[in-house]
């Protein structure tokens, strides 16, 4: 996972990027304030996450779209709140995949990000 520009506030066009992703498929975008470093399995399903959605007091859910490549993306834009400057986020994307069959659920997971909001 990746970021197309730099997170900066009042960025119109912040995209968070996914290479590798299931071919033509909706995936979760998860955005938190708290990492999970070392990754668990929250809820036991065989699915290790490296955002904390249990102690994070910001939790954003996205949806991710692939295209044919299996290259996912989703924009959102930062908004213009200096008292963003400095804040870090962590995210991740769950994909589903329906081209195979992988354990738990047909279900993966991206690598962690971290991202630090920028002055403009």
């Amino acid at each position: 996972m990746g970021v197309s520009v730099p997170a900066k506030i009042g960025e119109p066009n912040f995209t968070l990027v996914c290479d590798k992703a299931p071919p033509s498929s909706l995936g979760l975008g998860l955005v938190t304030d708290v990492p999970d470093v070392a990754g668990s399995d929250p809820f036991a399903i065989g699915v290790l996450l490296h955002v904390d959605l249990f102690f994070s007091v910001q939790v954003y859910t996205l949806d991710v779209v692939s295209d044919a490549g299996g290259t996912g993306s989703v924009s959102t834009a930062i908004p213009n709140n200096p008292l963003l400057v400095g804040t870090i986020y962590y995210a991740q994307s769950l994909w589903f995949w329906s081209s195979c069959s992988l354990p738990p659920f047909n279900l993966s997971t991206s690598r962690g990000l971290k991202f630090k909001i920028l002055p403009p």
